[in-house]
């Protein structure tokens, strides 16, 4: 029989710490021994994520200083950047995943300069991999430390490391218009983050700052073998898509109330979406009708 892989993480009641217990709990060799929550201490998985109800034998969530690490074969970490280096720093003799961007650039200077503070663990920073799975199979399976690349540099470095490593494209200046769901911004309570803030647009942040770019030109630096420079207009999104009432072809739309495809929110905001029927010889690209010519539609329309 196959020894399982003890695994702990650190984080386990944030976005990302749930759904890597989500992950986890499908894979054949992984043991899920310990979680960690210093601020939800005590209590379980299933109190603070519903979903994990059918898994009452998950261990209670601890705090991190509370886990045996002796007992563990693989950390997890799903820390903010700065705490996560602070704690899996102290480790030794366990391999560790870390989640946070803690890990990802291996200058302790431009970690400094974006992250606005100090590396705590510098000294692990030269034998941390990245791990882009794609372009690091060989180093992953004797890494003791890997870090798992931001979510925009993951999308970004899979379409352009092939063609900046193959001078296909040029690398001068590469600029990258992406988009993310809110929950990418985190749990913890953010004004900008609110529902009301967030809904029916779209939202640019970190212009020039955003702290995905020099992941992302580290990278591509190394695949082009000279330094690359970038720009990410990034921006939030909601999360949930709309809805979309439209056929395949206009003629095949039965008439039909607009409050069956139209989120309730969208049908009070300035009355729009209140008409009581779709003409049947209408085909729209989304679910509500074009805005009235005295309000301009979102820029998500």
């Amino acid at each position: 029989m196959t020894t399982p892989i003890r695994i702990a993480v650190l984080g386990a009641s944030g976005y990302t710490g749930a759904d890597l217990v989500r992950l986890a709990l499908t894979h054949p060799r992984i043991e899920i021994a310990a979680l960690s929550a210093n601020s939800k201490a005590g209590q379980t998985m299933a109190d603070i994520w519903p979903h994990f109800a059918p898994y009452p034998r998950l261990p209670r969530l601890i705090t991190s200083e509370a886990v045996d690490y002796a007992s563990i074969d693989a950390v997890f970490g799903c820390l903010p950047h700065a705490a996560s280096a602070s704690l899996l720093g102290t480790l030794t003799g366990v391999k560790i995943v870390d989640l946070s961007a803690d890990f990802r650039l291996k200058d302790a200077a431009s970690y400094a300069d974006w992250y606005g503070g100090k590396h705590p663990a510098p000294a692990l920073l030269p034998s941390a991999v990245y791990g882009l799975t794609e372009f690091a199979r060989d180093a992953l399976p004797g890494a003791m430390l890997t870090a798992c690349p931001g979510c925009y540099p993951t999308a970004v470095l899979l379409a352009l490391l092939p063609l900046v490593a193959a001078g296909a494209i040029g690398a001068d200046r590469i600029t990258v218009n992406a988009l993310s769901g809110v929950s990418g911004a985190g749990r913890s309570l953010k004004e900008a983050n609110l529902f009301p803030e967030v809904a029916e647009a779209v939202h640019p942040y970190g212009i020039g700052r955003h702290r995905h770019m020099p992941e992302m030109e580290q990278e591509l630096s190394g695949a082009a073998g000279r330094p690359v420079t970038s720009s990410l207009p990034a921006s939030s999104k909601p999360t949930a898509a709309l809805p979309s009432c439209a056929p395949s072809s206009p003629t095949a739309m039965p008439a039909k109330p607009l409050s069956t495809c139209c989120p309730k929110a969208l049908r009070r905001r300035r009355g729009w979406c209140a008409a009581p029927t779709m003409p049947s010889s209408t085909s729209l690209p989304i679910a509500c009708p074009a805005a009235p010519s005295s309000s301009p539609p979102s820029t998500i329309w």
